[in-house]
């Protein structure tokens, strides 16, 4: 029996598999993968533990700037790659787009090398430098 007319186009296109709702799933569950990859990507962590200064005070607002880490051990990262002082210059003189730099120190490190890394800075004309201090746990 030919069905004609509207009852012939419902039975046509009303039928569904059982796949998908699963596949509707499927979608959602890779497009929020893609999303966290995306997002992890923007900020690369430092390849070592940091434990930075605590202070008070307001945050200040500014451009994106370049992330700088040091370590207590006065390692120092940008990237996520360890660099030396002379090495981390170099290649932030080469970079175009940057909107001064952050420094994130471990509290363990010595006052003296995070002064002498924001002079060196400075110097080469990669300021205004600014110090990131999260706010004190009470």
């Amino acid at each position: 029996m030919i069905r004609r007319g509207l009852l012939a186009n419902l039975s046509a296109t009303g039928r569904r598999t059982q796949g998908d709702p699963l596949l509707a799933l499927i979608n959602v569950v890779f497009l929020v993968l893609i999303f966290l990859m995306m997002s992890s990507a923007l900020i690369t962590p430092p390849p070592f533990a940091l434990d930075p200064v605590r202070g008070e005070g307001e945050s200040a607002d500014f451009e994106e700037p370049a992330r700088i880490a040091v370590s207590s051990a006065g390692s120092l990262a940008w990237g996520g790659k360890r660099l030396s002082e002379d090495a981390l210059i170099k290649r932030l003189e080469g970079e175009d787009t940057i909107g001064g730099v952050l420094i994130t120190a471990d509290g363990a490190v010595e006052a003296n090398t995070v002064m002498g890394l924001v002079r060196r800075l400075e110097d080469a004309g990669l300021g205004p430098v600014h110090l990131h201090l999260p706010e004190r746990e009470e």
